[in-house]
């Protein structure tokens, strides 16, 4: 069952009135079923710099545009590979470390106001 909700995130980078750069990301609410990393990939994976961490489950590809930051379960995580069966696409996620300081807005005050 797709019950569990994700935000897919596009970054856009733009700049302010003295050219600094500034992140913003754009949020979009999909139903996602989540699904735990397998043995094999978390330890082939090991060999690697990746960290698979979750796989979630879209119900249909044409909700995923690219986007490469994914907002799930107060975590946010990078797409490391993305893998479509059918009309269901697959989205292999490894947790972003840290939060750039020049983010327009906090993403988990966003969520705050559509969870909370």
């Amino acid at each position: 069952m797709f019950n569990d909700i994700a935000y897919l995130c596009k970054e856009t980078i733009l700049q302010d009135e003295y050219l600094n750069e500034k992140h913003q990301l754009t949020p979009t609410e999909v139903f996602v079923q989540p699904r735990s990393i397998g043995t094999r990939e978390f330890y082939h994976a090991a060999t690697t710099d990746y960290h698979p961490e979750v796989k979630l489950i879209l119900a249909d590809y044409y909700d995923y545009d690219g986007q490469q930051i994914v907002m799930y379960d107060r975590h946010m995580f990078d797409v490391i590979r993305t893998y479509r069966q059918g009309n269901r696409l697959e989205l292999t996620l490894q947790e972003r470390m840290g939060k750039p300081e020049d983010w327009m807005w906090d993403p988990f005050d966003f969520l705050e106001g559509v969870v909370g």
